[in-house]
């Protein structure tokens, strides 16, 4: 397999949710999005229970290792340390000038969403459970998917809303957490992403949603560490 890099790649994001809770369907073919059960991907034919999150300004994934160092003396007489790996957080980050109802109800804290009615004022929570669902574009060329990842974990933003004379910023913060469902989809091929082979990524396995065909069937492709972008 070749290798293959992206020369002065721009990326552009696209971002939806998923809140756990939500229901689809009716009657025996009714499913509520948990952490045993995520839709397919969206799409603008079909977003199911996914949620635009507005035209993204930044993304970015956060990986946050804890480490621990040890030392003693070497059989040449002399002391040396080793950093032990303990464990690794991971994060994805986002940010929109694009205010949605999820960035006020984490403002204050609000324990449903604050859409156009009316809203009771009590004790909520600071985070919500979610699937996030993202994919990256080329932004520079022609705006092909380059990937996309659907991420389960717990929503909360960077810093609440705050008045003031310039356009709000909201900047949501998703605390991963482990989800043997999920996973990640490259695409190898600058051409249209229905006609682009995917590949699995082996690092991502762990924290992101199955590949899905347009059909809603699962690719088990095998894992690879191929460099996603454009072949020379």
């Amino acid at each position: 397999m070749s290798r293959i890099i992206i020369p002065g790649l721009i990326i552009g994001s696209l971002v939806h949710i998923a809140k756990f809770g939500a229901a689809i369907g009716t009657g025996d073919q009714a499913k509520t999005v948990s952490a045993d059960w995520l839709p397919v991907p969206p799409t603008d034919e079909a977003p199911g229970p996914w949620l635009y999150m507005g035209k993204i300004r930044t993304s970015n994934p956060q990986i946050e290792p804890k480490t621990s160092e040890i030392e003693g003396t070497n059989k040449g007489g002399t002391y040396e340390t080793e950093e032990m790996l303990l464990t690794t957080k991971r994060k994805f980050l986002f940010s929109s000038n694009y205010i949605t109802p999820e960035f006020l109800q984490l403002s204050f804290g609000l324990r449903e969403d604050w859409g156009t009615e009316q809203v009771v004022f009590d004790s909520g929570s600071p985070q919500i459970d979610v699937y996030v669902y993202t994919e990256w574009t080329d932004a520079y060329r022609d705006g092909a998917k380059i990937m996309s990842a659907c991420m389960q974990g717990r929503l909360r933003l960077v810093n609440p809303a705050k008045a003031a004379s310039d356009p709000a910023l909201a900047e949501f913060e998703l605390s991963v957490v482990h989800n043997q469902l999920c996973n990640c989809l490259l695409y190898t091929s600058p051409s249209s992403a229905s006609s682009r082979p995917t590949l699995t990524i082996r690092s991502f396995k762990r924290h992101f949603l199955p590949a899905s065909s347009p059909g809603g069937s699962t690719l088990n492709s095998p894992p690879s560490t191929l460099i996603y972008g454009y072949p020379h």
